[in-house]
């Protein structure tokens, strides 16, 4: 019955038809076998399917016999099932069958005989005749047939055979032939064979590095590690990124050294590829906690430069966790393995380490071991170590310099008479080291010390000692009671009054009492006039003898200031007035509020996401310019993995490492000027800078060249509006210069936000109020062509984009009944519109002074 069933398949329905295929193989008649394959020349998928299905459990010789015929047949219909047939019953017994049916094959029947030849699991027995099916198809004209052949030769071949045969290849004209002939190398491990991928992750295209990077990971061996190191070094934002992604797939494979690999990234001389070593490590399986001990092994043999390039990354993989292993490096016979293991515990920060760092300092044989020993119990900032560099003072003459560094670091202020004593030294640069320290101090009790050096024949010293004199002259000039130890000088209990009001600025100017400006308005903070004596007693003080220079010459100063007794900060300004010297202070906040509390629209905030492009924050003085700026700063150093520069006059708000790694650079303290630090911060490899403010040519021109060059920069202006931002960047340039800034400018800028500060007017507080443009075709545009005078009306009809004006937001918060009329009105552009809000006098009167209200 076997025929009988066989030709019933032709015409019965799907539920017989499965019933006949289950069947049918129990009554199996092989010499009937050509009525199974005629079916596979049948126009219906069903009844070819079935026959397929029967074949592949019954075939034989005369199946197979059968089957070869119909492939060269250029008519059959179902050469798809039958390759699979034959491929499935004969396996590489079917070589003669799938290349003599090439010649009528379909591009798709092609591509699945070229699969079937590459196939191990079918063609292991015969290699040789089953590489040389495959060889045809690599002169093929049609590159798709080239790449599955390359992809399969690959699969089958040896190392051997594809050098002889495809290595050719790699000069194909097609790209995809070559990327599929790259990573058809996936399968060896030779030394050769790195060589050749070496070789082309340098020489590109994009495809193939990425192409490159794909067949090492699938190698998946430590000998890939350098050239995979190489990838996240190369310019191409997307092959280093690719990189990354499999390095960080390496170090999860249990076949890989993990210490090894992340040695591999520290090894870098790009920081970007030392981050990255930290999140291998974290990522990385280690059970038996043997990285951290693998990896300080490892760095043991290498040299100095590696382990100094490495310190900041083994702090940010292991922190604590290093304290034991490094302790036990300090005993090392090595040098310069001992002053490793020092530095880094002094970066550490944990104060379980300053007994090892206290035996160092006062033990080792090496002198330099010694003075680093110092330096890093100073940076622990424990007093409970000053005793003992006091006894290197008195005991140790070559010792002293590095000791009264470390004393001043500390303010080491109960030593004051050891240091003192060394005033009278016979060398003078040790008493140049006691004077800066006894500055550092900043304690009156040594004033009388001072006249030893006085009359120092070294010009350095004799000045810094006269300065110091007339500091604490000053100071001392205060009555009795002005000066307590515990409560702090006047100006500390006045900064403290400032923060107990909740206030953000304390102006003190000789002849008015201390005034203090909160919520915008200025209130007294005492009653009593200052006198310009007592004025300067409470300023000088703060001034280090540069500022002291500074303000003599006639200069205004910047500096920050911490209230020792409270850990307040303050920003301030100092200058000459024409009644004497005054000062400004401004709070700055310990705790930096998120741009949410700070009620940032939600486009704004997003702007933390941008990878590269200008971002500038406009305002008037007290609008909030510096606290958004380290809000958005914060929220990147929160969520990011990303390098942050910030160069700033003075450091206002301190952030901590988390996410991000930040280095926080003052202008006149770290680096001489904006033009000095400008220059090298480009070398630093920062993903984000935030520049202070843009206050001349040279800080716009690095701004908006750092933003064309692929960075995301921030920065400050004194603008109250978008497009008066644009001018002024555009103006500050010579005219012959215009032109190409517009271009740049247009190409870079990615938004400018201009706020206000604005009391509400249902509570004692302030609400945010925020002109918005982002750079689009239209923005882009109009500053190319020098039409910044036409942006707020693109900005007015942008709202769909996110875009808002001044106006607009201070008539929704009018609306809302979060700020009076006379509040929006006095801050609106266009007056006109703003008339109505306030009584007829107040509008008539700000009229007469404005004439062109809309201007």
């Amino acid at each position: 019955i076997f025929v009988p069933l066989v030709r019933a398949l032709k015409n019965c329905d799907a539920g017989s038809r499965q019933v006949l295929v289950r069947c049918i193989p129990s009554v199996n008649l092989p010499a009937a076998h050509g009525e199974l394959v005629a079916l596979l020349d049948s126009k219906d998928p069903a009844v070819r399917g079935a026959a397929m299905q029967i074949l592949c459990k019954v075939g034989g010789k005369t199946a197979l016999a059968g089957l070869t015929t119909k492939l060269a047949q250029k008519s059959f219909v179902g050469r798809i099932e039958a390759i699979d047939i034959v491929c499935k019953c004969a396996r590489h017994r079917a070589i003669p069958a799938l290349v003599g049916a090439v010649p009528v094959a379909s591009l798709e029947e092609k591509l699945r005989i070229i699969r079937y030849l590459g196939d191990a699991a079918y063609m292991e027995a015969d290699r040789v005749a089953a590489l040389s099916a495959l060889k045809s198809f690599l002169g093929d004209p049609d590159d798709a047939l080239v790449v599955a052949a390359v992809r399969a030769f690959g699969e089958l071949g040896t190392e051997e055979e594809w050098f002889d045969h495809i290595d050719p290849i790699l000069e194909h004209v097609a790209p995809s032939v070559v990327v599929a002939a790259i990573e058809s190398l996936r399968s060896y491990r030779s030394v050769r064979v790195l060589t050749v991928l070496r070789g082309r992750l340098g020489a590109g295209p994009k495809s193939l590095r990425l192409a490159v990077l794909n067949t090492l990971l699938a190698i998946g061996t430590a000998d890939v590690l350098p050239l995979v190191v190489e990838g996240l070094s190369h310019k191409d934002m997307s092959v280093r990124n690719r990189a990354a992604e499999v390095l960080a797939d390496l170090g999860a494979h249990e076949d890989i050294d993990i210490a090894r690999t992340v040695l591999w990234l520290l090894r870098s001389p790009e920081p970007k590829v030392r981050r990255l070593a930290v999140g291998v490590a974290r990522q990385a399986r280690d059970p038996s906690a043997s990285l951290w001990p693998r990896l300080l092994e490892l760095l043991r043999d290498e040299d100095w430069w590696v382990r100094e390039r490495v310190a900041d990354a083994l702090l940010a993989i292991a922190g604590d966790q290093m304290l034991g292993h490094l302790a036990q490096l300090l005993t090392d016979d090595a040098a310069t393995i001992r002053m490793f293991a020092v530095d880094v515990l002094g970066r550490l920060g944990n104060t379980r380490a300053l007994g090892a760092l206290v035996r160092v300092m006062m033990d080792d044989k090496d002198w330099w071991v010694r003075e680093r020993a110092m330096e890093a119990v100073a940076s622990l900032g424990d007093k409970r170590v000053s005793p003992f560099l006091a006894h290197i003072l008195h005991d140790e003459p070559g010792m002293r310099i590095a000791a009264l560094d470390a004393l001043a670091r500390l303010r080491a202020t109960d030593e004051w008479r050891a240091i003192a004593s060394l005033l009278q030294d016979s060398q003078e640069d040790v008493r140049l080291a006691a004077l800066r320290c006894i500055e550092a101090l900043d304690d009156p009790r040594v004033a009388h010390s001072l006249g030893a050096v006085a009359e120092d024949p070294n010009d350095d010293i004799r000045a810094l000692a006269r300065q110091l004199q007339a500091r604490w002259r000053a100071r001392l000039n205060l009555s009795p009671g002005d000066w307590n130890p515990v409560l702090g000088s006047p100006l500390d209990r006045l900064l403290a009054r400032l923060t107990e009001l909740g206030a953000d600025d304390l102006m003190l100017s000789p002849g008015d009492p201390p005034m203090a400006k909160r919520l915008g308005s200025v209130v007294a903070v005492d009653d009593a006039a200052l006198t310009p004596e007592a004025l300067s007693a409470m300023i000088l003080p703060i001034l280090s003898a540069e500022q002291l220079e500074a303000l003599q010459a006639r200069r205004d100063v910047d500096l920050s200031y911490e209230v020792r007794s409270t850990g307040s900060r303050f920003r301030a300004n100092v200058f000459q007035q024409i009644r004497g010297t005054g000062v400004v202070f401004r709070v700055v906040r310990n705790r930096v509020p998120s741009m949410d509390e700070l009620g940032l629209p939600p486009q704004v905030q997003a702007l933390t996401k941008l990878s590269n492009g200008l971002v500038l924050i406009g305002g008037a003085t007290g609008s909030g310019k510096s606290t958004t700026i380290a809000s958005m700063i914060d929220d990147i150093n929160r969520t990011s993995r990303k390098h942050i520069v910030t160069l700033e006059d003075p450091i206002e708000v301190v952030h901590p490492v988390q996410q991000a790694v930040v280095n926080q650079r003052e202008v006149g303290r770290d680096t001489g000027t904006y033009a000095d630090a400008l220059r090298a911060t480009l070398r630093q490899d920062p993903d984000v800078l935030l520049v202070g403010e843009l206050r001349d040519i040279e800080t716009i021109r690095f701004a908006v060249t750092a933003a064309e060059t692929g960075h995301l920069v921030f920065g400050t202006v004194h603008t109250v509006a978008a497009d008066t931002t644009v001018d002024r960047l555009i103006n500050a340039f010579p005219a012959a210069e215009q032109a190409q800034v517009r271009t740049m400018l247009a190409g870079s800028l990615r938004a400018i936000v201009c706020q206000n500060l604005l009391r509400r007017c249902d509570e004692d507080a302030r609400v945010l109020a925020c002109e918005i443009m982002f750079n689009n075709s239209g923005v882009s545009q109009l500053i190319r062509i020098g039409k910044a005078h036409q942006l707020l009306s693109t900005i007015a009809v942008s709202r769909q984009y996110g875009m808002q004006t001044m106006d607009s937001e201070l008539l929704r918060l009018v609306e809302e009944e979060l700020i009076s009329g006379e509040t929006a009105y006095l801050r609106a552009r266009n007056k006109q519109e703003f008339a109505h809000l306030v009584s007829g006098g107040a509008a008539d009167a700000d009229d007469a002074a404005d004439p062109q209200p809309g201007r």
